[in-house]
């Protein structure tokens, strides 16, 4: 629902959203108003401040640190129906706001992945909650231009898209439509600007989460899957993917981080489309075992998670299945405990 990025400083900049009484599955029936604030979490002082609002208000849109230190962020959906084509960059050394060229269409649940030579591409999504998109763009920060590049072979939002380390991109799952997702990955290539279908995963899965490993692989865990399911592997050298354990709940809109330990952190979701939940399961690459810790203080869905410089795990929003959520919590990643943070 809204976004967040880590700051060059260490800060978290918390990013849109909406207000009013919580939704699942993309159901826009109970979203009450769309947001243009944005707000700034100090870890050093454990306090959040408020920071410059955005032009446009948007919720499901997407972020990017670039390489300048500013950040983009594009498209989304706007109150009622409404998608935007709207991009706008935020400066640290200001503290403001600044809007930039339009994306050549409007776009929301889509990926922005910032390539190894500071360009953004900018993939699937769907506009006005009804019209698929499989052009890409890229955003180009030294020029402040749009460009097209390769086409999607398969529409999708609610995907996910990685940088792997020989700077193509993977993209994987997503929903195709109201009900169904799927299971086939594409990669981009920023030398050709062409995708590729690759061998697909296991199973379809959209509002799952992909976090790449310390050797370069790729897991990927949840999903909006009835059963349980197992995480997979995406090995980028063999391009090829391998089943490893499941986690013990099944979830989808969790949230996925990569301890500096090498371990991945999953947190909260909707439990077989049911309540949000409070659990929290850590992966062991070392082991391919998951193994349960603490739980959070408050069950949670649709939040956001970031890995601070000192190891801390930040959680942030969210939806508890009645109602949208203001309270974070900190995973301590030595102790494995979760501190409760003040508003």
């Amino acid at each position: 629902m809204f976004t967040s990025c880590l700051t060059p400083n260490g800060r978290v900049l918390v990013i849109g959203g909406v207000t009013g009484n919580a939704y699942k599955n993309y159901d826009r029936s109970n979203v009450g108003k769309t947001l243009r604030s944005t707000e700034l979490y100090d870890p050093s002082s454990g306090k959040w401040t408020k920071s410059a609002a955005m032009k446009h208000s948007r919720y499901a849109h997407a972020v990017s640190l670039l390489s300048n230190g500013k950040v983009l962020v594009t498209g989304g959906d706007n109150d009622g129906e409404s998608s935007l084509k709207t991009a706008e960059l935020y400066d640290f050394s200001t503290g403001n706001w600044t809007t930039i060229d339009d994306m050549p269409d409007c776009r929301s649940g889509h990926t922005s992945t910032v390539l190894l030579n500071g360009k953004v591409l900018t993939a699937g999504g769907w506009c006005n909650a009804s019209s698929y998109k499989k052009r890409s763009y890229l955003y180009d920060p030294s020029s402040g231009k749009w460009t097209t590049t390769g086409t999607l072979h398969m529409q999708r939002r609610g995907h996910t898209g990685t940088l792997l380390s020989n700077g193509k991109v993977l993209v994987t799952g997503g929903l195709i439509d109201e009900r169904n997702a799927t299971k086939i990955v594409e990669l981009y290539d920023p030398l050709t600007g062409n995708w590729t279908k690759i061998n697909s995963m296991y199973h379809a899965r959209g509002y799952h989460t992909a976090s790449i490993l310390l050797d370069g692989k790729v897991l990927i865990t949840g999903g909006t899957k009835h059963e349980r399911t197992h995480a997979e592997l995406y090995d980028p050298i063999t391009e090829t993917w391998t089943i490893t354990e499941k986690p013990m709940f099944d979830r989808a809109f969790h949230s996925a981080s990569r301890l500096p330990n090498g371990k991945v952190l999953i947190t909260g979701g909707y439990i077989e489309f049911q309540n949000p939940t409070k659990s929290a399961e850590l992966y062991d690459p070392t082991t391919g075992n998951w193994t349960i810790v603490d739980n959070m203080h408050i069950n949670r869905a649709w939040h956001i998670s970031e890995v601070l410089t000192n190891e801390n795990v930040l959680i942030t929003g969210g939806s508890s299945g009645d109602y949208l959520l203001a309270q974070s919590e900190l995973f301590n990643a030595s102790t494995e405990n979760w501190i409760h943070i003040d508003k």
